[in-house]
């Protein structure tokens, strides 16, 4: 991955060079104790003499395959159908071996990794380079089995049906599963108005296929609703499970429960709990400025807001790329925040998507979003009505209920009285016309894009039609929104700034 590509060759040239050969297979495999992210200590011995296969990944945070064998999601499906989230007849470790990385950049926070590697990650993940010493690595990933007589072998980078063989016929350890066995993942649902449909997606870790579910949601405790599964999801397989329309409470807790698999209790009730968070879409006006705020590579990123029906009614990107580095790196638009106007349709809800062509997601280099790092922005007249960073590791991420429109089609239609002001664009000078209402205080508001106020005046008591001249020539060229409050009344409207 860019910069990091050139240290994982370097890396893996002295792990070889400095290193002696790998530890051979059918080694006794080197005991280890350690403690993972859930703050449990493992003995590696232990499963061992329990008669378990175990599967240790040796990896590091900023190496690419590593990466993509773990998002590959392999030892999470071998882990949830033979491990202790299944039959428990296997056990699996991810272990950070380079020592000169930390938690953060486990957590894909810190300025040294591929992205997150802790969250949805359900086996241990130990951070300790003394036992990617004691195994001997030569190169990053290196995939350990080690068999339930304490012998270990590499095992390369194997698919699960491959690691079940390899069990099978390398440690003499014939792996049976679990029937009936599923799990209920989380689910998000977006709200627009006041009804919603919940729908839950479950995932076969069992050795037969799911042919049928149930399952119950639960608002703050108690069921509100049935769904029904019918159809076949093999193993390692996700099927959907939808609920009726509804009437939803953002206020509530909804929490499902996955009650029988094919008609029998699932094999592991722990798995078969989920939660539905709730993502109610910000009321906006219809124009709105979209603050799109990049990372070091802005040539590989893009964003769209869909509309209900999945329209594309406003983009921007990707950005023009620099040439500091041969993924184009740097340059004007790195690091800064890209700003645009756009009108939105009437009465709609709205979706954002987040588009990076390289598949990594943004995070390199200083973000300038307000609320720290990068992304989207979505603001109008009053502030801001939207802000996501989606963080690392993706190629196309989707927000639903970004935002909603009533049925004003512009500002000035949603405002008490009228707000004139000329030239727009601006160049200096601003005369703005509005009628004051007897007011105790008039007060006048500039703000740019990203909602910050960069000029206030205060006018005092006013009564009347008002004629103003504000001088906008210490402004950058853009666009801002002018906030007028005088008595009970609030002017808004936007101007272009071109100096």
């Amino acid at each position: 991955m860019k910069l990091k590509l050139l240290k994982i060759f370097s890396l893996n040239l002295l792990l070889i060079s400095s290193l002696s050969a790998q530890i051979a297979d059918g080694s006794t495999a080197p005991n280890f104790t350690a403690t993972d992210q859930f703050g449990n200590t493992h003995t590696l011995s232990d499963y061992i003499n329990q008669g378990k296969t175990v599967i240790i990944d040796i990896s590091a945070t900023w190496c690419g395959p590593c990466w993509s064998y773990h998002q590959s999601h392999t030892l999470s499906d071998l882990y949830n159908a033979y491990g202790p989230n299944g039959s428990d007849e296997v056990m699996v470790f991810f272990v950070e071996g380079d020592g000169s990385t930390n938690t953060a950049d486990l957590n894909g926070t810190g300025s040294n990794t591929q992205g997150d590697w802790i969250t949805g990650t359900p086996y241990p993940v130990i951070d300790d380079a003394s036992i990617a010493s004691a195994y001997q690595i030569a190169f990053y990933p290196t995939v350990f089995r080690v068999c339930p007589n304490g012998l270990v072998y590499e095992e390369g980078q194997s698919t699960v049906s491959q690691l079940v063989s390899s069990v099978g016929s390398n440690c003499s350890q014939t792996l049976t599963g679990a029937a009936d066995h599923g799990k209920i993942n989380d689910a998000d649902l977006a709200l627009c108005t006041a009804n919603g449909t919940p729908e839950f997606s479950i995932t076969n870790y069992g050795t037969n296929a799911i042919s049928s579910a149930t399952v119950t949601l639960l608002e703050n405790g108690s069921a509100v609703g049935t769904a029904n599964y019918s159809g076949n999801i093999s193993q390692f397989s996700t099927g959907n499970v939808a609920f009726n329309a509804m009437a939803m409470n953002t206020s509530s807790t909804y929490t499902a429960t996955l009650d029988n698999i094919n008609g029998n209790t699932p094999a592991n009730t722990a798995m078969t709990t989920a939660t539905l968070n709730a993502i109610t879409a910000s009321p906006s006006g219809t124009d709105v400025t979209v603050n799109f705020f990049t990372d070091y590579y802005p040539g590989e990123t893009s964003w769209q807001i869909l509309s209900s029906s999945g329209s594309v009614v406003a983009s921007g990107g990707p950005y023009t790329p620099g040439t500091a580095d041969q993924w184009g790196g740097g340059g004007a638009d790195a690091n800064t925040t890209m700003s645009s106007t756009h009108v939105l349709p009437a009465n709609d809800c709205f979706s954002a998507v987040l588009i990076d062509s390289y598949g990594d997601g943004q995070q390199y280099g200083t973000g300038t979003n307000p609320n720290g790092g990068f992304g989207i922005q979505i603001t109008d007249a009053n502030g801001e009505v939207f802000n996501w960073d989606a963080g690392s590791g993706w190629s196309q991420v989707t927000r639903d209920a970004a935002a909603s429109t009533s049925g004003a089609t512009s500002i000035e239609e949603s405002l008490s009285g009228t707000l004139k002001i000329y030239p727009n664009p601006v160049n200096q000078i601003a005369n703005i016309n509005f009628s004051a209402n007897n007011s105790t205080q008039t007060t006048l508001e500039v703000l740019n894009s990203i909602g910050q106020v960069v000029k206030f005046n205060n006018y005092g008591i006013l009564d009347g039609e008002q004629n103003l001249t504000v001088n906008m020539n210490d402004l950058p060229s853009g666009y801002y929104f002018v906030s007028i409050k005088t008595g009970n009344k609030l002017y808004n409207s936007r101007i272009t700034v071109n100096n």
